[in-house]
């Protein structure tokens, strides 16, 4: 292992990091690792974090950056020779960011009223355009691409609206769930669109009930049968 290399990313680098793995495939491995231990007795109620990072820029004129600012940035790199092929088959074999899962190694209860997987904090500063709590740019280039994807049974929240772009049009058939999306009728007239497994029935049927909706502000009542 090298402890000091030239950063091939930043130009700049106080520290740049290096593991030349050279040993034992079983093993974990990693070019930095830190644990941060609290065992005091008396309630924590500042900021702790194992790893912290902070992007600080200053300027004392008029400035437009292009490039990008992050307090922490992960980056995946390979390299392939000719001929060879790399392959990975566990569930999720390779991540820009893994958050594991957590461990109980006393004999006590835990009792965290509120406990995120990744959280980002409520962010009220004033500036430019657009702010996203998290952005997720085009995934491309496998055989079957996803933004995110959601691998358990638990229900997805969203305290505010959601809107649903017809960027991508109707992909085509589901299998064992549902779609929901939106389509244009015309340019720029776009409508709700679902996409089922279940094909539209032509019959003849007496509602004796109604669902009440709002329709671009204006309500409306679907007639129903049971």
């Amino acid at each position: 292992m090298s402890s000091v290399s030239p950063s091939t990313l930043y130009d700049d680098c106080i520290l740049s990091v290096k593991n030349d793995y050279d040993g034992t495939p079983a093993h974990h491995h990693a070019a930095s690792d830190s644990q941060l231990e609290l065992s005091t007795t008396s309630a924590l109620t500042g900021n702790n974090a194992a790893i912290s990072g902070n992007f600080y820029r200053v300027t004392t004129d008029n400035v437009t950056d292009t490039g990008l600012g992050a307090a922490v940035r992960a980056r995946l790199t390979f390299n392939v020779s000719a001929t060879k092929t790399f392959t990975n088959n566990s569930s999720i074999g390779i991540a820009g960011l893994m958050v594991s899962g957590s461990s109980l190694t006393g004999s006590g209860t835990l009792a965290i009223s509120n406990f995120a997987g990744v959280a980002v904090n409520d962010n009220n500063l004033a500036t430019g355009t657009y702010k996203y709590g998290v952005y997720v740019g085009t995934q491309s280039g496998a055989s079957t691409n996803y933004s995110i994807y959601c691998a358990g049974t638990e229900r997805a929240f969203f305290n505010g609206p959601v809107q649903v772009s017809n960027a991508a049009g109707d992909p085509g058939a589901v299998t064992d769930g549902i779609r929901i999306g939106s389509q244009d009728i015309s340019a720029a007239n776009a409508t709700l669109s679902l996409r089922t497994e279940t094909a539209v029935v032509t019959e003849a049927v007496t509602s004796d009930r109604t669902l009440t909706v709002f329709i671009n502000g204006t309500q409306y009542k679907i007639l129903l049968k049971a």
